[in-house]
């Protein structure tokens, strides 16, 4: 069975929430894109690429600043990139994205019970090793 993350995400949203409540911070998660064809007894539905992380939102603590989380689960103790449970290609690119233009971005990684938050820099460090 394929690991969604959606116990993990539905955590968050809940954090989030609190967050939100406190005026620290609005962030949600943010949907998959869908095209949706034809008729409604024959409808067929295309996930197209998500462009974007899995939450976005408004650090507003921070003046306003633009916060991009991408949200990882895995059974295995490492963090891989380019599988179907790591960070993929086109997640780091935007994260590289984000930040030259500001954002504050990282990856919350879910493994064994505890989460990690990892920043840009942790990232690319373990990319190249």
């Amino acid at each position: 069975m394929k690991n969604t993350g959606t116990d993990f995400e539905s955590i968050l949203e809940t954090q989030h929430a609190a967050y939100l409540a406190q005026g620290r911070a609005k962030i949600e998660k943010v949907s998959q894109p869908i095209r949706v064809f034809g008729p409604p007894s024959r409808q067929r539905v295309i996930h197209l690429p998500n462009p974007f992380l899995d939450f976005t939102g408004s650090w507003i603590e921070r003046g306003g600043r633009a916060i991009h989380i991408e949200c990882k689960v895995t059974g295995e103790p490492r963090l891989s990139f380019n599988s179907d449970t790591g960070i993929k290609p086109a997640q780091l690119e935007a994260l590289i994205g984000w930040e030259a233009a500001g954002a504050a971005v990282g990856v919350l990684w879910f493994h064994a019970g505890r989460a990690r938050l990892l920043t840009l820099p942790h990232i690319l460090a373990a990319e190249h090793e």
